[in-house]
């Protein structure tokens, strides 16, 4: 179900009040099902919006039934508040450089790989927030036997296999529930690997971590679990469509990374793709994950690891459990330029031309809105996009054409994109789980804050003005026909759930908010404040007829937690 704010009217008619009419998505068919004209600042009905599960910041939810749960806090600053660049700090503190030097010198590059000292590893393993604790063997006995909302499947939630003699063996074939005493069985006994497929979904500590995460990289994070039997092997070498992070937890494992022999020929494919071992490179790097390590290689790596004989202090033989987050799925140029209207079609049959064309898209895609600002994708981009284009392979004439329509198109396209995220984002940590029962009044002399990095994202739908500024839309009174459709797309009530929702329902689209044209540049300079500092609303630009819708405006996105009000 879709919740979409809407002022009708209002202004052009001279009415005082503002009439917000309640409209559901079925299936992608809009169908109007309520229409209620109340005073401005009255609420919204919110019974059809998703209500998540996504715990308080510094929360520890339901995530295990053990005594102390991992609340990992390097999002926080010095106050202990979450921090406006709290993905990068989280990401930090995982690897353990300057997020600078990882970006210059690893980020779609190299490798980097994290070997605790001993002094470290200590430190790491008496620390219980510390995220070597994020998931616990009790963790992934409990997330076997999860009932709620459906019984654990096989392939959805987890899987279970091993490498044998050169070929992959799986308990089960197909989808189906998983009994966990069968899982524990073929681990035990067989030799089978678990993997949990997306546990951010049910474990907080996980969710939390992908959660910043993603406010880092602009592009969704998830994770899989892999707990394997000493001396086994779950899975065969080959190189995944995505950023890989891995942080070992339990036991050793080694691995090797290999070199791509097809890597200038063939681009990156948008599946994981197995490989034999005649098919791999020469060996970039061998090396033994401990507790609290950790290694990120980039998208098309090839690698394979092995669990090794892990003695504990107890004299017991330990398997190895190891985190994976993964971003960046595709995430290339040839991605987002494929949705540039009349030039899809001509860049999608250039799918198998290697170069550019598979670089990954840059870190800072999503951070300057394309409403109001014609010109400003392609002045940020265009570089980029020009060496892109390059390898396509195409005819002059066409090439000529697709320049020009990507030229045109770009910001539709980043538009996509940019909804495609906000759909699939997990909530920002800490957003509380419902809307205020009520928009909060809003003076002038009120300060407020865009309260979570990209959770938000303002779309005109009215191509005729895709080609007007900010400026033009000030003053209503100069407003002429057509009329920009503005649309803002959220993420903060989105479900944790990742996509098919597995009851089978379809995952419900985040709440739609309409903006009048004359509020656009106000919430363009909320969304884009990257230090989202606090902003007086007599200090927006807005004009003077506009101010109290704009005021009406604020209240609704701090109701659903967009903004943030200051007390």
């Amino acid at each position: 179900l879709r919740t979409m704010a809407t002022r009708k009217g209002a202004r052009r008619e001279g009415i005082a009040t503002c009439e917000w009419t309640v409209t559901t998505v079925r299936c992608g068919k809009r169908r109007r099902v309520d229409e209620r004209t109340a005073a401005a600042g009255s609420a919204l009905r919110t019974e059809h919006l998703p209500k998540p599960e996504a715990p308080a910041e510094g929360a520890t939810g339901d995530c295990s039934t053990a005594k102390v749960i991992p609340v990992i806090r390097w999002w926080a600053d010095a106050a202990g508040r979450a921090a406006p660049d709290r993905g990068a700090r989280m990401l930090e503190g995982l690897l353990g450089i300057p997020i600078d030097q990882f970006e210059t010198d690893h980020l779609f590059q190299a490798p980097l790989i994290r070997i605790l000292s001993e002094t470290e590893r200590a430190a790491a393993l008496s620390d219980l927030n510390h995220p070597v604790h994020m998931l616990r063997m009790t963790d992934i006995d409990r997330l076997l036997r999860r009932q709620d909302p459906v019984p654990t499947r096989f392939l959805d939630d987890v899987d279970v296999t091993k490498w044998c003699g050169g070929q992959r063996v799986a308990l089960q074939h197909g989808r189906g529930f998983a009994k966990a005493d069968r899982v524990w069985k073929a681990f035990e006994e067989d030799g089978f690997s678990v993997r949990l497929v997306h546990p951010q979904q049910w474990h907080s500590p996980l969710y939390e971590l992908c959660s910043c995460l993603q406010e880092y990289f602009g592009n969704v994070v998830t994770c899989s679990s892999y707990l394997t039997p000493a001396e086994t092997q779950g899975f065969g070498p080959h190189y995944d469509d995505a950023e890989i992070f891995v942080v070992q937890l339990l036991g050793r494992k080694r691995w090797r990374l290999y070199a791509r022999p097809d890597a200038d020929t063939s681009p990156r494919t948008l599946a994981v793709t197995p490989l034999n071992d005649e098919d791999l490179g020469d060996v970039v790097a061998d090396f033994v994950l401990q507790p609290g390590d950790v290694v990120y290689f980039p998208r098309g790596m090839a690698h394979q690891a092995v669990a090794l004989d892990g003695d504990n202090s107890a004299g017991t033989v330990e398997p190895s459990l190891h985190l994976t987050f993964s971003t960046y799925r595709r995430h290339t140029w040839f991605d987002l330029l494929s949705r540039v209207p009349h030039a899809a079609d001509t860049i999608s049959r250039s799918e198998k031309v290697p170069g550019p064309l598979h670089n990954d898209l840059p870190l800072d895609l999503l951070s300057r809105s394309t409403v109001g600002h014609p010109d400003a994708a392609w002045e940020r981009h265009g570089g980029d996009v020009t060496a892109a284009l390059r390898g396509l392979g195409a005819t002059e004439k066409a090439m000529k054409q697709v320049r020009v329509a990507v030229k045109r198109g770009l910001n539709v396209a980043i538009d996509e994109y940019a909804k495609q995220f906000l759909t699939d984002a997990l909530p920002p940590l800490g957003t509380p789980a419902d809307p205020l029962s009520a928009p909060p009044t809003v003076a002038q002399i009120s300060k407020v804050r865009l309260r979570y990095r990209l959770s938000a994202w303002l779309v005109n739908n009215e191509p005729a003005t895709h080609t007007q500024w900010l400026g033009d839309w000030a003053n209503p009174a100069d407003l002429g026909e057509p009329e920009p459709e503005l649309v803002l797309h959220v993420a903060t009530l989105n479900s944790k759930l990742y996509s098919p929702d597995p009851t089978g329902v379809e995952k419900p689209p985040p709440p739609l908010f309409e903006v009048l044209p004359e509020l656009a540049h106000a919430v363009v300079t909320l969304l884009e404040d990257e230090k989202q500092a606090w902003v007086s609303v007599s200090a927006l630009p807005c004009h003077k007829s506009a101010q109290n819708d704009l005021q009406t405006l604020l209240g609704l996105l701090v109701q659903y937690h967009v903004l943030e009000l200051k007390k």
